[in-house]
């Protein structure tokens, strides 16, 4: 969710435990943002501390990856990388925003 203040804010499964049947079968990374410690499901919209003074501007979201674009057109993305969807030619996840 993005407020009219340039805010991010998430909710839903932000990590899954990670065994070695999970990491077969199940993304150990969220689309929430918040980073590694926090509880595994957020039930309510929580605002990503990373992203504080970005002056967010759009969002564009996924089933396991988050997108923002900053109101310099920087690229933030966070979640499951996998096919390269970040668009940077890797496969790399990342549990907090990342510049791209």
């Amino acid at each position: 969710m993005l407020s009219d203040k340039g805010e991010v804010y998430t909710f839903g499964y932000g990590r899954k435990d990670v065994n070695l049947l999970m990491k077969i079968f199940v993304n150990p990374v969220g689309p929430t943002g918040h980073g590694k410690d926090i509880p595994r499901v957020i039930s309510k919209p929580t605002k990503v501390k990373a992203l504080e003074g970005h002056n967010i501007q759009r969002i564009a979201a996924g089933r396991n990856f988050c997108i923002v674009f900053d109101e310099k057109n920087r690229v933030y993305n966070w979640g499951n990388g996998e096919y390269a969807v970040f668009g940077d030619g890797n496969n790399k996840n990342f549990d907090l925003p990342h510049l791209n």
